[in-house]
């Protein structure tokens, strides 16, 4: 099994190649997305314009799309059509320099594009609608910071959070809590079965509605192996109690 999942992961990687540099038109479906406006100054400017970036799952590969000057408005899920200039980071010119090439690849991505022009062909899935609409909801009852590491920690969300933050995690080397996993699982069931508790409810229809919201949960989180694999376990540990 191991051999295959090695197989499958090297069959499916698409090697770039060296110093690609062109002007290209890409389709895609979008992951990640990461919004970023500065706040304002005492002047009333801002610091820096606005950008936003995003994933591009095409057929070449996993593309990390720049956009400068302005924000995307998208929220992932959505089928895109981009047009930019297409690169690879070059390789280091002296021993010991940071391969940005290579981080790159470490997370799958085969190249970056900036961004000139962007159509959206199909909107986003219920699921990053879902997502989205928990997100607001979360900007909306929390400071902008706060917000983004409950939306990392509750639901996988990470895309929002800021660069200082996700530093600061993981010079402290508390950067796992946000991989979302069993123990994210764990919180959630555990939170509905005291909610169940409290208000009366007993037996097999306990079960079942904790069962229910493993599955909801999971979904939420949006169907991560670890938050799957934890999930399957708890089902059957809980389908156990109905028979």
């Amino acid at each position: 099994a191991f051999c295959a999942g090695a197989w499958r992961i090297h069959a499916a990687r698409v090697d770039p190649a060296p110093g690609l540099d062109e002007e290209t038109t890409l389709t895609g479906v979008v992951s990640q997305v990461r919004e970023s406006v500065l706040p304002l100054s005492a002047t009333g400017e801002r610091h820096a314009e606005a950008h936003g970036s995003f994933l591009l799952s095409s057929p070449r590969g996993k593309i990390r799309v720049t956009c400068y000057g302005r924000t995307t408005g998208l929220i992932g899920g959505e089928r895109v059509r981009v047009r930019g200039r297409l690169r690879t980071p070059p390789a280091p010119s002296n021993p010991g320099q940071f391969d940005r090439r290579e981080w790159l690849q470490r997370q799958g991505i085969v190249a970056t594009l900036t961004l000139d022009d962007l159509a959206v062909e199909a909107g986003p899935t219920l699921l990053h609608r879902w997502r989205s609409l928990l997100r607001r909801q979360l900007d909306a009852s929390a400071r902008p910071e706060v917000a983004a590491f409950m939306s990392a920690l509750l639901i996988g969300q990470r895309e929002g959070l800021p660069d200082d933050l996700r530093d600061s995690l993981q010079r402290s080397g508390t950067a796992h809590f946000l991989a979302v996993s069993g123990f994210n699982v764990m919180i959630a069931a555990s939170a509905v079965f005291a909610l169940l508790v409290i208000v009366g409810i007993s037996g097999r229809l306990r079960t079942l509605l904790l069962m229910t919201s493993i599955v909801l949960y999971t979904i939420t989180a949006g169907l991560e192996v670890s938050v799957v694999r934890a999930a399957l376990m708890a089902l059957l540990w809980l389908f156990a109690d109905l028979v």
